[in-house]
């Protein structure tokens, strides 16, 4: 699973949780909501300070997004260094 796919399945699911729907929360981390689309479909990776906007949004510390990634990273990547 690449990171841009685990990212997208993180907040996607935190957003369903949280009980927002991609409109709702793109406009509360305010971004366009064409690019949260684009986000959840894996077609862009948001920067890190998009994350950081989500997270806030989702009432969240940045970890709870980040840190899956970072396990996924190093389950796949981390063995080649």
């Amino acid at each position: 699973m690449t990171i841009k796919i685990k990212l997208a399945a993180i907040i996607k699911a935190e957003r369903k949780k949280a009980g927002y729907s991609q409109e709702q929360l793109s406009a509360k981390a305010e971004i366009s909501n064409r690019f949260y689309q684009a986000i959840e479909a894996t077609e862009k990776q948001p920067s890190v300070n998009t994350v950081f906007k989500l997270a806030q949004a989702l009432e969240l510390d940045y970890s709870a997004l980040l840190a899956p990634v970072w396990k996924e990273w190093l389950r796949h990547e981390g063995k080649k260094r």
